[in-house]
């Protein structure tokens, strides 16, 4: 396995190969993106529009040929920098990076499956964004519906957990009391000398304040 990925990895720099023709294909096409931009200062902020990249014909220098062809664009953030600019590139980065911060303070901050849960949707998120530096995966239709089902599952995970422990704390916030049992039924009084704090002092029939406070529902 280890002498298969040397060989790899050999290949990635030796430009006679297909993988080496590959890598060099997408630093060159850095340098063909960015020419094109720097061409109109209304282009390079807000770019050709989406799904331009393909009629532009973009032609630069590769392997020898000054007016290479570069038509397709295998880079999802540079075809968001050339199809909407640099100020869409920006917009982009911020949407898709968001979700990767919160989920890394997710999973700093909580504690056994939860803290898994996170960690895992962290390295996946990771992982799909470093794959879009050297592929346009982000618009491929059903790749970019996944994408959009992991983000959605690291932001909804983080707040479902937060939502699950605040309801816990305060139900332990509410200390065990034997005067209350179901031979004593008791109301609720809502009225502001029973309130404090958003919780509520519970009332026996008899109109008795009890020393117990409750919180409101229970």
């Amino acid at each position: 396995m280890r002498d298969h990925l040397v060989r790899i990895y050999d290949a990635t720099l030796n430009p006679n190969t297909s993988v080496g023709a590959s890598f060099d294909y997408r630093f060159a096409l850095i340098n063909v993106s960015t020419h094109a931009l720097a061409a109109n200062t209304r282009r390079a902020v807000w770019g050709y529009g989406p799904g331009a990249f393909n009629s532009l014909n973009l032609k630069g220098p590769f392997r020898g040929d000054p007016e290479f062809l570069f038509w397709s664009c295998d880079s999802s953030w540079l075809k968001f920098m050339v199809e909407t600019g640099y100020g869409g590139l920006l917009i982009m980065a911020v949407l898709l990076l968001t979700p990767v911060i919160l989920t890394l303070r997710n999973y700093q901050r909580f504690e056994g499956p939860e803290a898994k849960l996170s960690g895992v949707l962290l390295v996946n998120l990771m992982a799909f964004y470093f794959m879009m530096i050297s592929v346009a995966m982000y618009s491929w239709a059903q790749i970019g519906f996944l994408l959009w089902i992991l983000i959605t599952l690291s932001v909804a995970s983080g707040r479902v957990v937060r939502h699950s422990r605040s309801d816990v704390a305060l139900d332990s916030d509410i200390p065990y009391d034997p005067i209350f049992s179901d031979a004593q039924p008791l109301v609720y009084r809502a009225t502001p000398a029973d309130w404090s704090g958003g919780k509520q002092r519970a009332i026996d029939e008899n109109g008795t304040g009890l020393a117990h406070w409750t919180t409101e529902g229970i």
